[in-house]
Formats: structure tokens, sequence, C-alpha cells
């Protein structure tokens, strides 16, 4: 029985990295983007937890909208607060919309490191990448714009980066229109709250299949075409063979 064709396998001395196997044993060559994929894996595992805050953002900034015209509603004719306070959603908004900024910036900046490693690099290094989302106007595009740039020939992959990205602004425009709700007709108040609590949950499932499509195109990309799990192979080896682990 032939032993397996030469390519990157996962280190039996290390599952979380891939090494070099020539064919006869294992060579002291170590895959260059494990580490960045190891890092994209990490802030990717906290972005997946922290999208979920944007519904209840979208939600917060709902119920604020309305507390704060029922707030001016309720002033006296003196100037001075009748009694109604601010909704205690409130006090969720700017928590949790900083940590899933956070969160994001980071992700941004370890998916494009980790194209530079792999010879993908975007047209904008992971720090401007990163940092671009919080700079008005081109925050529109250069961030996902950068992403999209390390998954040349992952369409697939590409397509869900935007899928994700277009839901994510909707969501995130829609604390501004929730502002506007306490002024208009509440049945059709009701239908764009609805709507807009739904697009930001969207947003956060689509964040979830996205991330792992990435990380998923990523390791293909690094380790020859071949998906995760797998190695390099040879049609002619017999697959049912490992490469030995080392005791």
């Amino acid at each position: 029985m032939s032993s397996p064709a030469a390519g990157w396998y996962p280190d039996p001395e290390d599952p979380t990295r891939w090494r070099w196997w020539d064919g006869a044993g294992w060579g002291i060559r170590y895959d260059p983007a494990a580490v960045p994929l190891r890092r994209q894996h990490e802030t990717a595992r906290w972005l997946r937890i922290a999208v979920w805050a944007q519904p209840v953002v979208t939600i917060s900034g709902i119920a604020t909208a309305y507390a704060i015209v029922d707030f001016m509603r309720d002033l006296d004719d003196d100037g001075g607060p009748v009694g109604t306070p601010l909704s205690p959603w409130t006090s969720l908004v700017s928590p949790l919309g900083m940590g899933l900024s956070i969160c994001l910036i980071l992700w941004i900046y370890r998916t494009v490191e980790t194209g530079v490693a792999l010879g993908r690099p975007a047209r904008r290094g992971p720090g401007l990448a990163a940092i671009s989302l919080m700079i008005p106007i081109v925050n529109f595009w250069w961030p996902v714009q950068a992403v999209r740039d390390t998954l040349s020939g992952r369409p697939a992959a590409r397509a869900a980066v935007l899928r994700w990205w277009i839901a994510h602004q909707v969501a995130s425009l829609g604390g501004l229109v929730a502002f506007v709700l306490p002024f208009i007709d509440r049945g059709f108040a009701a239908i764009v709250a609805t709507l807009l609590v739904v697009i930001a949950i969207v947003a956060a499932s689509l964040a979830q299949s996205m991330t792992a499509t990435v990380e998923a195109a990523h390791r293909e990309i690094a380790h020859g075409g071949v998906a995760f799990g797998g190695a390099a192979r040879d049609p002619s080896v017999d697959q049912s063979v490992r490469p030995p682990q080392r005791q």
C-alpha cells in the first residue's frame, strides 16, 4: 500500500497548525498562513456572538426614540420635566454598539491579514481596511472591498460577504429611521419597526454563515484548493492511508 501523497496535513504534534508531509516523513516546514488563520478563526468566533447585539440595538433605538418624544411632551410650561424618564433600553445602545464595532474592526483586520499571508493582499492593508470602518463615506465600501479582495477566485464566498454587508448596512441605518417612527402613523410605524428588527436579525444570521464561508475559503486557498480537514491529494494514491501519527 502506497504512502499518502505529499502535501499539507494537520501536524500530529499540534493539530491547530499544518505541517508538510513529503510523502515519506514529516518535514520541518509549517504552513505560513497557520497563525493568521488561527487569529481569524478566534476573532470570527467573537464576531458571531457580537452580531446578535444588532437586533438588540435596533429595538433599543426604537424604544429610546419613543421615550424621548414622550419625555419632551411631558415637559411642563416652566420647562421642567414632569416625570417620564428615558427608556431603560437606552443604557444598552452604547456598550452593545461599541462591542459590535470593536469585534467587526478586529475581524476585518485579521481577515485582510490572512489574505496578505496567502498572497491575496487587498487594495488596502489590514490596518487601513479595519479603521476605514470608522471613516465617514468610505466606510460604506472600503471594509467590504478589502475582505472581498482576499477571496479572488472564490465567487461564492465573495457573494456571501456582499449579502451580509448589505444587510448589515441597512440594519445600521435603521437606528436613524427609528427616530422618525414616533412622528408617523402608529400602524405604519409598527410595520416599519418590525421590518427594521427583522433586517437586523437577518444580518446577524448571515454573519454566522459568512464568517464560516470566508474562513473555509481561506483554508482552501492555503492548502491547495482543498477544503479544510483535507490535504493536497494525488488521485493515484490510496486515500485510506494517512500520514503516521508521531508518538
